[in-house]
């Protein structure tokens, strides 16, 4: 890995007539990783243990549900101790996006993991949540982002912030401006909370109809591959009349990257059809072209298919292979492979437990509703998602 240049840098900041620069070494100390035996580390949670920092914990908030490793506290050092108030901040990542990603610590740990993590600890605890909202802003990720040079892979090292130039207000000033930003940061962490528990609701919405189909009269077993057609023709010469289409967990999305060197074999996904990438099924990656969307195409590498008329709704299908109950019947398929494709052969192998196709268009029907409600949510997001880093911005000023 190639660490990033360390040279003194003032941050350009808005002019705040009563603020004046301070270096960020006078405020804060620097506290390095450790290394922990990991014969003492253990995933049991246990009484009189304390976690573990890792990189991998550190988001725009503190992730706490990514496999936290605990050790006795006993074992650990007064100076290994990380304290509330800490700012726990990444120092080197496989991912650039990461680096510099920082949190303000809500709770002790035992320590951060070697050099990927550091812990920046103000002198002054009242200064802690002011540098931990700066260092979240625009303005210091612009500045982490210019020191990239074009390096794949960007390290961070404290000597390049102890000489970071951070504008700092009046005291008096200050648990003000700190209690603003609190409030407007709270308010966006809740209408986030808000869109993914009603995107939740929807989707719960959607199961039931699942359900209510698959406890009506007319269900029966049958072979999926009687069901099912797979869509095996590339588009021809046509192909640059559509958009190039992927899936993701979410479902449809603009695919990454541009046509192949064959792009008159992609697939055409037109109203009806469900696809998927057979390497990552079992990790969500179906998206459906339903009534209102826009005609794409697709990889030939994805599997297309289409239910067959009469017999297999697409909608009540998609859904259906999106729930538990796909999830369920595809890895029935898998022997247990995680990464083995899902080819349109074995997809269609096993038996699936059916309703009507009246009982379909049915559940099909109130879907339909009830996803275009789950579609202007999503679209929503980015403009909420975005929230936090508008306050910070306009609060610290920048340029992300």
């Amino acid at each position: 890995m190639r660490e990033m240049a360390a040279e003194p840098a003032a941050v350009p900041q808005p002019t705040h007539p009563s603020w004046t620069p301070t270096r960020l070494g006078d405020l804060c100390e620097f506290v390095r990783g450790v290394t922990f035996d990991k014969g003492e580390a253990s995933s049991d949670p246990r009484d009189g243990c304390l976690p573990i920092l890792r990189a991998g914990n550190i988001s725009e908030g503190l992730d706490l549900d990514n496999d936290l490793v605990w050790v006795p506290a006993e074992r650990v050092s007064p100076q290994q101790h990380l304290r509330v108030g800490d700012i726990a901040i990444c120092m080197s990542s496989g991912s650039p996006a990461v680096v510099g990603k920082s949190a303000a610590l809500q709770q002790r740990f035992a320590g951060s993991v070697g050099a990927f993590c550091g812990i920046i600890r103000a002198r002054d605890s009242r200064w802690s949540e002011y540098i931990a909202f700066w260092l979240r802003s625009p303005v210091f990720m612009g500045w982490r982002d210019g020191q990239a040079r074009g390096a794949n892979i960007q390290n961070l090292r404290f000597s390049q912030f102890e000489s970071l130039a951070i504008l700092t207000p009046p005291v008096d000033e200050r648990d003000a401006f700190v209690s603003r930003l609190r409030s407007q940061l709270e308010a966006a962490a809740r209408m986030r909370a808000a869109a993914h528990g009603l995107t939740h609701l929807l989707d719960d919405m959607i199961d039931a109809n699942l359900r209510r189909s698959l406890a009506g009269s007319g269900v029966r077993e049958v072979q999926l591959a009687e069901y099912l057609v797979e869509v095996k023709k590339g588009v021809g010469v046509r192909w640059r009349e559509y958009p190039v289409l992927g899936v993701t967990r979410r479902g449809v999305a603009s695919a990454k990257e541009s046509v192949g060197k064959f792009p008159e074999r992609y697939k055409l996904l037109d109203s009806g059809t469900v696809f998927y990438n057979p390497m990552r099924i079992l990790l969500g990656s179906i998206g459906m072209v339903d009534a209102e969307d826009a005609v794409g195409i697709t990889s030939p590498d994805y599997v297309v298919v289409k239910g067959i008329e009469g017999k297999l709704h697409h909608r009540w299908f998609y859904w259906w292979l999106r729930s538990w109950r796909g999830a369920e019947f595809i890895k029935s398929l898998t022997r247990g492979a995680v990464r083995e494709r899902m080819l349109f052969r074995r997809l269609t192998s096993g038996s699936v437990r059916l309703p009507s196709w009246e009982s379909q268009v049915e559940a099909a029907v109130t879907m339909l509703r009830i996803a275009e409600a789950r579609r202007q949510v999503a679209a929503q997001s980015p403009s909420i998602d975005a929230l936090p880093t508008a306050f910070l911005r306009r609060a610290f000023g920048g340029a992300g």
